[in-house]
């Protein structure tokens, strides 16, 4: 296994490039991904990986140094996918140097814009030379250890007694990159509502905060506190992951039946996870960025200037979430 695939995207951007992994590896045999630590090894326990590396080992910081490290010199092959030429270690792309480096752009920035999962999927298929494969053969769910899920769970103090999948009736992301892209965060407490009174007693749903989830987190918290205040442990309907292991939050994902979420790496691996799933995007654009399952149901803001693309991030009046209704 002398072939290295190289990812230094978030979750949502690897993901993305799942179905493009997906074929490299079958037609192209197995590789060492280096990725994200956290998501690299959920997808090798998923089976989707044989091996893997942290990418953000000292090795690679030496790339960009113009030295290939002997712990990167075992490779024969490299495939670096990333959303411009200028961002690959310019040692590699030298013409001179052996072995090749093949780059993948992440994104399509030219006028076709195709979705970006398709277009590193197409860009694979020519490198290797395979026609016929459809991209939609390459959507199937990430299939985790189910045993190993268990284990999980128990270590969240989930709801207690539970062996059946799934527990939950809804899980609910608020947050995600930037708050910019975050619908508000009332809105997805009142939805919480709904789902409970709709579903009466018993019905459960779990809320998830993660590391950039500064914005929502209070309000959730107190949310949840609030309500399930003097509640008996084996009656609550609120449930929270706060800031867990990606493993553990994926253990508890797979444990609910629908997901609501906005343009994050949450979604995209409910998405991933089989999940009914509903996206609520606004700046960016779900033609190029949504999770591309058909059970998948995107939500886009009515703003005329929505999407806006990477120019939300110097937008000083990001309303266009506020205008998706509840």
């Amino acid at each position: 296994m002398s072939k290295i695939v190289v990812n230094q995207g978030a979750l949502g951007d690897l993901l993305l490039s799942l179905p493009a992994i997906r074929l490299l590896r079958k037609f192209g045999g197995d590789f060492t991904l280096a990725a994200n630590p956290e998501s690299a090894l959920m997808l090798k326990r998923a089976g989707e990986v044989s091996s893997v590396l942290p990418v953000n080992a000292a090795g690679f910081h030496q790339l960009y140094s113009g030295t290939v490290p002997a712990i990167l010199g075992y490779f024969k092959e490299f495939w670096w996918f990333s959303r411009r030429r200028g961002l690959v270690p310019e040692v590699l792309l030298r013409p001179d140097y052996q072995p090749e480096c093949r780059v993948i752009f992440t994104v399509d920035e030219s006028s076709e814009s195709k979705h970006c999962a398709l277009f590193q999927f197409q860009q694979v298929a020519r490198e290797l030379g395979v026609q016929g494969e459809e991209f939609g053969d390459y959507l199937y769910p990430i299939t985790l250890n189910r045993e190993q899920t268990s284990e999980q769970v128990g270590q969240t103090g989930g709801p207690e007694g539970e062996s059946s999948y799934p527990s939950f009736a809804a899980a609910i992301h608020p947050g995600s990159g930037s708050y910019k892209k975050n619908w508000p965060v009332e809105r997805f407490i009142s939805l919480a509502d709904k789902i409970l009174q709709e579903g009466g007693a018993g019905t459960r749903v779990l809320f998830f905060l993660g590391p950039a989830d500064e914005d929502p987190a209070p309000a959730v918290r107190e949310y949840i506190e609030r309500m399930n205040k003097g509640i008996p442990a084996r009656e609550l309907q609120l449930f929270l992951s706060d800031n867990l292991p990606l493993e553990q939050a994926a253990a508890l994902l797979d444990r609910c039946r629908s997901y609501f979420g906005n343009d994050s790496g949450m979604t995209h691996l409910a998405a991933w996870l089989g999940i009914k799933t509903v996206a609520l995007f606004g700046p960016t654009d779900p033609a190029l960025w949504a999770p591309p399952h058909p059970w998948v149901q995107v939500v886009k803001s009515s703003a005329q200037c929505s999407p806006c693309g990477d120019k939300y991030r110097d937008c000083t009046d990001p309303f266009c979430m506020d205008m998706i209704p509840f």
